[in-house]
């Protein structure tokens, strides 16, 4: 259901899409010939070797930094190691997606968003690149409302296609986020749900608390959600011993419909927030965010913050 303009076409492909798209798929073929488990051990342990040595780890470290203003630079560089190794696993998990949600997921859904999906009622559901993030449109394509989800094209149509057939994309409508706007508001005329990661800068968003110190953020998704009358609704996915995952559905973040838009978005906005920040400080190994979060001349706390920064709106079990 992906639209793909022709240059994403696979039969587009050029040499140099062959040869950039050739450790990938070397990786997924492995992926698919080794039992699941080791092949994503293995993948893990090759990623935390390479992805300290890109120029993406200064961004990995200074991310961390914020989380865990108190840690010493030893315990950075090795949760900048977990990072890349946790990705390494997502990606070598892509071929194994519907087993993932068949077999070695645990789901708990606060009672009022059970509600919203028995009835098959729209939402904007927010998450974040945490654990392995894929395997929530993977429960979604099986269990979920008709689905939008906004997501960062690969710009190699080999990678592309492969990706999103490993997605789902049959059964969920994608759209790349560098144009979503339109496709969003069609889907929200249509009643269809829409999913989202929102835990990256946003340059064109509004500065907001995240960790005690502002950083862009984008409130389209609450504008949104106030303009069609869904809820937003947080997904928190997260690994488990074993390999295992475990999702959990949060209770739905209602916004305020009368007043000010602009100051009801950034309220619910904020209220997310105070849920991600737990998330992740409760496993910042598994926080993929290879982009500067934080503006450049912000300063990373120098004392550990108050308990109070990160504390998140009670939730029903």
């Amino acid at each position: 259901m992906t639209d793909r303009p022709a240059s994403h076409r696979p039969d587009r492909a050029t040499w140099r899409d062959q040869l950039a798209a050739a450790p990938l798929r070397l990786l997924w073929l492995a992926s698919r010939v080794l039992p699941r488990r080791l092949a994503a051990r293995l993948a893990g342990a090759v990623f935390a070797r390479i992805g300290p040595l890109t120029r993406k780890q200064r961004h990995v470290k200074r991310n961390l930094s914020f989380v865990k203003p108190e840690a010493a630079p030893d315990e950075i560089e090795r949760l900048a190691r977990a990072v890349w190794r946790n990705f390494g696993m997502v990606l070598a998990e892509f071929p194994h997606l519907d087993a993932i949600v068949q077999e070695d997921l645990t789901v708990a859904i606060d009672p009022e968003t059970q509600s919203l999906l028995d009835n098959q009622q729209p939402f904007i559901l927010l998450t974040a690149h945490l654990g392995n993030w894929e395997v929530i449109g993977g429960w979604l394509a099986r269990f979920g409302p008709p689905l939008t989800a906004v997501y960062d094209r690969n710009e190699n149509p080999l990678l592309e296609a492969r990706i999103q057939g490993y997605r789902r994309a049959d059964v969920i409508e994608f759209s790349d986020k560098a144009g979503s706007l339109k496709a969003l508001m069609a889907a929200g005329r249509a009643g269809r749900a829409i999913a989202l990661l929102q835990d990256t800068r946003v340059d064109s968003g509004v500065a907001l608390p995240l960790f005690g110190v502002e950083a862009l953020t984008t409130v389209s998704p609450a504008k949104l959600a106030r303009r069609f009358g869904y809820p937003l609704l947080p997904a928190e996915l997260r690994r488990e011993p074993g390999q295992r995952f475990h999702l959990r559905l949060h209770r739905p973040i209602r916004i305020d419909p009368e007043g000010d838009e602009r100051s009801a978005a950034a309220e619910a906005t904020v209220a997310y927030h105070r849920l991600l920040e737990t998330w992740i400080s409760a496993r910042p190994g598994e926080w993929l965010c290879t982009k500067r979060r934080w503006p450049r001349d912000a300063a990373v706390p120098a004392v550990p913050r108050s308990s109070g920064s990160a504390k998140a709106p009670e939730v029903a079990q």
